[in-house]
């Protein structure tokens, strides 16, 4: 954020000295009400843009963003990131918008709780007769980033419980939000990609995709001078 503090200065100080400027002209020839008018007017503008500065360093983090937990409030951080650029260091294709809202806690200084939702599209290849299909992504995830310690090194080698299943342990003390989105989604697909329960898949003699139509696979076996061998059972 210190890159929008400079900038929030900056456009301060042109502004401050524009709208002193602007007031002092407008007094000289007796304009006193207004001159009154257009000094709250640009200083409006000017939080207006303040105002998106800093929409735009939350609501669009950089892609290698980084969160401290030093810099994360106790109260909670809000993250909203539709940008899909953390896309491209997986294997999936987009077919539909980006839309993730986080929300981080810093509970300590090694402790940081995290609550949010992806929802993304995703165009995927189907397992069976490999066409495309579209996959809805609509995940919720609630856990705890724990700060690795000698102590946290040592309750990994207690008896785990249910509670802690939702504690993933750490290494630096920091979020790093586009590997958090990609780690939900990779967890979100399926193993087994099918495009529909009833998907026929391939004709393993042709290729052909059975869901468009038969193939005449079966009926050139029927009339192949073998196919009575199918018929004989085994002793």
């Amino acid at each position: 954020m210190k890159c929008e503090t400079r900038e929030t200065r900056r456009l301060a100080k042109s502004f401050g000295d524009g709208i002193f400027l602007l007031f002092a002209l407008l007094i000289r020839f007796r304009i006193f009400f207004l001159g009154i008018a257009c000094y709250f007017c640009v200083w409006w503008l000017f939080l207006q843009k303040v105002a998106s500065v800093l929409r735009r360093a939350v609501e669009h983090p950089n892609i290698n963003m980084k969160v401290q937990f030093t810099d994360i409030s106790p109260a909670g951080s809000r993250y909203i990131i539709t940008e899909d650029k953390w896309l491209a260091l997986t294997d999936f294709r987009k077919n539909a918008p980006v839309h993730a809202e986080l929300t981080l806690t810093r509970k300590s200084d090694t402790r940081v709780e995290v609550r949010g939702n992806l929802d993304v599209g995703l165009l995927l290849a189907c397992d069976r007769c490999l066409a495309d299909y579209s996959f809805a992504v609509q995940v919720s995830f609630h856990y705890i980033l724990d700060r690795e310690s000698e102590e946290s090194g040592h309750i990994k080698d207690v008896e785990c419980t249910k509670a802690n299943l939702d504690i993933i342990q750490v290494e630096g003390a920091f979020v790093d939000i586009p590997d958090l989105l990609r780690q939900q989604l990779y967890l979100a697909v399926p193993e087994k990609k099918i495009c529909s329960p009833a998907c026929k898949g391939l004709c393993i003699q042709c290729g052909t995709n059975l869901n468009d139509g038969a193939c005449s696979c079966d009926q050139e076996m029927s009339n192949s001078p073998f196919a009575v061998l199918a018929s004989l059972k085994k002793d």
